[in-house]
């Protein structure tokens, strides 16, 4: 489920936003679509489904038509309490920076850090037709390092129907460990 608070404090710079969300919520990062994530509901750099915080400024600039934005989140998935599943808690960090120019050409560079932080959950039980062999092998991959997976990546979006209509462009490098 989802459910937060989200505060937009009153600032004394009209040209200023600052929102900040905790709770349980997803952010989407990567929509190809320009309502929605597109036909096969795809985000490039991922969706969060986490418990946790997002810290979101806006900046519009005085002389120009653009806004900068600035997002900052940190948050937890819930564990999966089965004493199969070797990870106990996913964690993820992420920021992100955009600028959006005349309603119509966005840019944005996102930095997406997952890791989990591991539990050794050995229960004790094995049943009777598990071999010697075969319980040093699930011993063994019960006590795993910790994974980590980072996502890099930008994208553009066009948005000028009289020239060439909606257009996307984007790219994402992901290193997992």
């Amino acid at each position: 489920g989802q459910g937060w608070l989200e505060v937009t404090p009153y600032m004394p710079w009209e040209n200023i936003r600052f929102k900040f969300k905790a709770g349980s919520f997803w952010n989407r990062y990567g929509q190809m679509g320009r309502w929605d994530a597109g036909e096969y509901d795809t985000y490039l750099f991922g969706r969060t489904h986490t418990m946790g915080e997002t810290v979101r400024m806006e900046i519009d600039m005085a002389d120009q038509p653009m806004t900068i934005g600035l997002e900052h989140g940190i948050g937890t998935k819930r564990p999966d309490p089965s004493v199969y599943n070797t990870s106990r808690f996913t964690m993820v960090h992420h920021m992100h920076a955009d600028m959006l120019w005349d309603q119509s050409i966005f840019v944005g560079l996102h930095f997406i850090h997952n890791w989990t932080q591991e539990e050794a959950r050995f229960t004790g039980y094995q049943p009777n037709w598990v071999s010697q062999n075969e319980q040093k092998l699930i011993y063994q991959s019960i006590y795993q390092p910790d994974g980590k997976m980072s996502i890099f990546g930008g994208e553009a979006r066009f948005d000028m129907p009289d020239m060439f209509g909606y257009l996307y462009l984007g790219a994402s490098y992901i290193s997992a460990k």
